[in-house]
Formats: structure tokens, sequence, C-alpha cells
């Protein structure tokens, strides 16, 4: 009977370690926000139970999008990586085992090209009331 003690106490703490170490891994998951707004790209990535760390980056910043699916099942089940290169000391933005991965690079590509041209409006605008007021 003291083995089957010993053994249930192995197989028990066994058993604990691998639900521990499943429910970390499910916290890393579930709790990785990825936001995408009209001003900028929100990382929220949660690393371990008491470390998070925010990154963000404005439109401007946003060099280079890319989409990584490696492998038979991400290409079947369409999830993959998006990473967001961006200009400067900024660290690159991933997005993890995103579903629909050149869904969410269309999106942020849409929504610079977007930026872009009301910046370029704003701009035009601004000269063309830099010129009026010199003419007058």
């Amino acid at each position: 009977t003291e083995y089957n003690i010993l053994f249930l106490f192995i197989q028990n703490t066994f058993l604990l370690a691998i639900w521990i170490y499943s429910f970390l891994i499910w916290v890393d998951y579930y709790l990785d926000i990825w936001v995408i707004t009209s001003e900028k790209i929100i990382n929220i990535e949660q690393k371990g139970l008491f470390l998070r760390r925010v990154s963000s980056a404005k439109y401007e910043k946003i060099q280079d999008v890319t989409v990584e699916v490696t492998g038979f099942l991400q290409t079947v089940v369409n999830f993959g990586d998006v990473r967001v290169q961006t200009a400067g000391e900024l660290e690159n933005i991933v997005f993890r085992r995103v579903s629909d991965p050149y869904e969410v690079k269309n999106l942020i590509a849409k929504i610079q090209k977007e930026k872009e041209v009301k910046g370029m409006d704003a701009f035009g605008e601004m000269i063309k009331e830099k010129a009026g007021s010199k003419s007058v």
C-alpha cells in the first residue's frame, strides 16, 4: 500500500503539472489582443501570468506588412502570423496565430492608404490657404 500511495502522489503531481502548464499556455494565447483602429495598430501580448507587453504603431510609421502561413494545416484552416515592420527604433509588431491573415493585411493596407489620401488632401488644403492669403 505504500507503493500505491507513492504512485498516486507521483501521478497526481504529474497531472497537476500538466494542468498548470496547459493553463499557462491558454492564458498566453487567450489574453493576447490585437486592435486595429483608424489611428494606429495596438498589440497587447500576455507573457506569463504577470507580464504584459503593449506596443503600438501609427500608420505613418508602418513600412511593410507581411503574412507568414507555414505548413499544410495553417494553409487549409487559413491562419498564420502577420508581421508589421515599423520605421525607426520601434519594435516590429507580430500578430501570432491570426485567423484569415491576408484579410488583416489587406485591412491594414486599406487604412494606411486612406490615411495617406487624407494627409495629401490636408496638405493640398494648406497650400491653397497659403496661396489664397498671399494673393489678397
